[in-house]
Order: C-alpha cells, then sequence, then structure tokens
C-alpha cells in the first residue's frame, strides 16, 4: 500500500457460488509480484461455502461486502463503487491470474498515459485446471478506428479476466454497466472505451480463464449471452451512428450477421439442426456479409473445392472488407 494508505489497483471479484474455485482465484492476487493493490470481494447472494472459504484469508487488502443476487452486473457496480485504486482490475472468482498480471500491466499504463485499458491473451482451462486452448495474443497494435470496429464487427476480442484500466473515465459514480444485462455488461463497457481512447494489448497470457460445465457466467448461460450481444449491438448502434466515429448500418448489419452464424454454430454444435438453420438465414438477411458463405462452404464442400475457391473469394471481398459504409 503506498504512503497515502491508497492502492495503486483495485482488484474487483464478484462472487456467486464459487466455493469451489475461489480460493485458488484469491490467491492468485495474493502472490502477485506488484502488491500495492486491494481486492474487493462482492458476495452475490451465494448459497454455498463461498462467504466461509473468502473468511480464511486475513489480509487486510481484502475488502468483502454482500448484496442480494442480482446478477454479474449489479455485483460489478456495486464493487466499482468501493475502488479507490487509480486503475482497477477484474478477477472473475474462478479464475486464476499470473503472477506478473498487474506488474506488466501496471507498468504499461504508467509509461504509455495516452492508453486507457490494457488487456492480454489469455489460456482457457478446463474445470480441472488443464489447458485446453488460448485466447488472442496476436500483439498487433491497432488504432481506435480499428480496434473499436473490430470489437463491433467480430464481438467480444478482449479477455475480460486480463485487464486493467484506468479509473479516471468512469466519472464521479464509478458506473460499470447495465445491470438489466446480467452476463455481457463487460462487451457494451469495453465499446466504449475503444471509442472513446486508445487500447493495448499484451501478446502474453497473463490470466487463466476456466471454461465448462461450472463456469457460471457464461458457459452456463450461451443463450443468455447471445441475446445480450443483439441488445449491446442495437444500442450502439444508436448511440453512435451520426458520431464522428459512427457505427454505420452497414456495420450494425455485419455484426449482427456475425452474431447469428455464432448462434447457428453454437446450436449445430448441439445438434439442433432447426435452431442452426433459422440463425443462419437470419445471418444471411442481415448483410451481404462473406462470413455467412465461408461458413456455409466448410460445412457443405469439400475441401479441395474450398482450397481452390478461397484466393477467389478473398480477392473479390478485399475492397469491401477494407470499409463497411
Amino acid at each position: 500500500m503506498s504512503d497515502s494508505g491508497v492502492p495503486v489497483v483495485s482488484v474487483v471479484m464478484p462472487a456467486y457460488n464459487g466455493e469451489r474455485h475461489i480460493r485458488e482465484s484469491i490467491e492468485s492476487i495474493l502472490h502477485q509480484t506488484f502488491q500495492d493493490w486491494e481486492l474487493i470481494v462482492v458476495n452475490d447472494g451465494s448459497t454455498d461455502g463461498t462467504v466461509a472459504a473468502v473468511a480464511e484469508y486475513h489480509d487486510p487488502r481484502l475488502r468483502y461486502t454482500a448484496r442480494p443476487n442480482g446478477g454479474f452486473t449489479a455485483a460489478m457496480n456495486s464493487a466499482f463503487k468501493l475502488v479507490r485504486g487509480r486503475y482497477v482490475a477484474y478477477q472473475a472468482q474462478d479464475d486464476v491470474s499470473v503472477p506478473t498480471r498487474l506488474e506488466q500491466s501496471v507498468a504499461f499504463l504508467e509509461t504509455h498515459p495516452e492508453y486507457e485499458l490494457v488487456h492480454s491473451a489469455a489460456i482457457f482451462i478446463d474445470v480441472n485446471g488443464q489447458e485446453f486452448s488460448r485466447w488472442g495474443g496476436t500483439g498487433r497494435q491497432l488504432s481506435r478506428p480499428e480496434a473499436f470496429y473490430r470489437l463491433y464487427l467480430e464481438g467480444p476480442a478482449i479477455a475480460t479476466p486480463t485487464t486493467l484500466m484506468r479509473t479516471r473515465h468512469l466519472g464521479s459514480g464509478s458506473f460499470w454497466g447495465d445491470p438489466a444485462l446480467r452476463v455481457c455488461s463487460d462487451f457494451e463497457h469495453w465499446l466504449e472505451v475503444a471509442h472513446d481512447f486508445l487500447i493495448h494489448e499484451i501478446p502474453e497470457p497473463l490470466a487463466k480463464m476456466r471454461r465448462g460445465a461450472g463456469h457460471e457466467y457464461l458457459s452456463a448461460q450461451i443463450e443468455v449471452v447471445h441475446r445480450e450481444l443483439a441488445t449491446i449491438l442495437r444500442r450502439v448502434y444508436v448511440r453512435y451512428r451520426t458520431d464522428a466515429l459512427p457505427v454505420t448500418r452497414r456495420h450494425f448489419r455485419i455484426a449482427m450477421s456475425n452474431l447469428r452464424l455464432q448462434e447457428s454454430e453454437y446450436h449445430f454444435r448441439r445438434h439442433a439442426h432447426g435452431r442452426a438453420l433459422g440463425s443462419f438465414v437470419l445471418a444471411a438477411a442481415e448483410s451481404r456479409n462473406p462470413q455467412v458463405w465461408r461458413t456455409a462452404a466448410y460445412a457443405l464442400l469439400p475441401r479441395r473445392v474450398i482450397d481452390t475457391l478461397a484466393p477467389v473469394a478473398r480477392r473479390l471481398w478485399k475492397s469491401r472488407a477494407t470499409r463497411a459504409d
């Protein structure tokens, strides 16, 4: 803790029935190489042993509060009202931060005052802690328009458990998001940040994100995720359609088409072929989106035909892909 008694970093952790993994998550913050932090745990109406698990830790930097169950966003709003640091990080109850996460992220923002948010690649782990995939890590620096449009058109591309952001853009209300969005308020928040500020990706994975049947907020609520993403895309379109960095009707239709493709793929994996076809038709109807036909091609055509046609298709769509007007 700094001499002023105010931490440099506030780490927020909403918790709901997280008894199985929350100790590992808390300990990953306790073992950070950067130690000037506070950890704010918000118990969102847990009914298991979450409270007892958190009570095992007596570090004075750990702050605990409880609220009735209201979902991820309501818990985040409660946490943000308690934030004191000039930077804020998110820590999921079942994720693990690598020891240098805060050190690397703080160092970047301290030396790059023009940036508002830093995030990184991430490692996906299963409920037993075994790695099975990775997310991100290109290390390519994007301009503000590039980063915003990529996020809007392609969907969530920021691993929230890797983020560190300045608190200055939050204003005096320290408001995170709309409580009506129980799951995906982080996507809307990152879109607002990317629209107005520079963001940076560290290519090295700085967090391990747990996915599987036990992951409360995404894996178990994927259909809620799809509905909320659609709501966010519409709201952001209305918010910025006349802005200097606008979201045009064309942007909106491509973004919705890509979302419908994600829904179609989800239903197909679950063998709900009727719903998969319905989402695919909606994706095709939304816009002249090359990704729709790419998905259909991979599903229906032999690989050798795809390999022959792909270069031609890329040339045909190149001029359209560089700008959505």
